[in-house]
C-alpha cells in the first residue's frame, strides 16, 4: 500500500513537470533583453562646451547584441533643440521612440508633436521618421502643420529638411489665412 501511494506521487510531480517550449525559449534568448536600461534619463549634446540637444525619457533601453544595434524609447521621449545663444529653438515629443544606430535613423511615434519655435510651427503626427544620413525628416502618415499662415494637412504624409525650412505635403489640403488690403 506505501508502494501505491509514492508510485502515486512520483506519477504526480512527473505530470505537473511539464516545460511549456515557450517560456523555456523566452527566458533564454539572450538578444531580447536589453544591455543597458535607465529610468529618468536626461542626455545632453554639447559642443564646444554649448549646449546644443537635451533628451528626457522616462525609460531608455539599448539592445546591442542584435543584427542592428538600437536605442528604444518605449515610453517616451522629449527632445529639445538649442542655438549657439541657448535659446530653445525646436522641440519634439512621443510616446514612442526607437534609434537604429547602422541606419543612423530615429523613428518617433504615437503623438508625435514638433515646434518651430523660431517659426511659430508646430507639425502633428502618429509617425515621424528622422534620417541623420540624409538630413531629412518624412512620414507616410497624416500630417498637420499650424503656422501663422494656416493649417495644413499632408493626407499621406510629408518631406522636409531636418531643420524643417522647407517642406513639401503629400496629398495636401489645408486653410489659409488671406490678409486683404483695403
Amino acid at each position: 500500500m506505501n508502494f501505491r501511494l509514492v508510485y502515486c506521487c512520483i506519477i504526480i510531480i512527473i505530470a505537473s513537470c511539464k516545460n511549456d517550449l515557450e517560456v523555456v525559449n523566452s527566458l533564454t534568448k539572450v538578444n531580447s533583453m536589453p544591455d543597458i536600461s535607465g529610468e529618468n534619463v536626461e542626455i545632453i549634446y554639447t559642443d564646444s562646451s554649448t549646449i546644443k540637444l537635451k533628451m528626457v525619457a522616462p525609460l531608455l533601453l539599448r539592445f546591442n547584441r542584435v543584427k542592428e544595434p538600437y536605442y528604444e524609447f518605449p515610453k517616451g521621449l522629449h527632445v529639445y533643440n538649442y542655438d549657439r545663444k541657448k535659446q530653445l529653438i525646436s522641440d519634439i515629443v512621443s510616446d514612442y521612440a526607437i534609434y537604429y544606430e547602422l541606419k543612423k535613423q530615429w523613428l518617433v511615434k504615437k503623438n508625435v508633436i514638433a515646434h518651430n519655435f523660431q517659426k511659430n510651427e508646430q507639425l502633428n503626427t502618429e509617425e515621424l521618421i528622422w534620417d541623420e544620413g540624409h538630413a531629412k525628416i518624412y512620414s507616410d502618415k497624416f500630417v498637420r502643420i499650424t503656422n501663422s499662415s494656416g493649417i495644413f494637412y499632408g493626407e499621406k504624409g510629408f518631406e522636409a529638411d531636418q531643420d524643417m525650412n522647407r517642406w513639401k505635403l503629400i496629398g495636401s489640403k489645408g486653410t489659409l489665412h488671406v490678409k486683404n488690403k483695403e
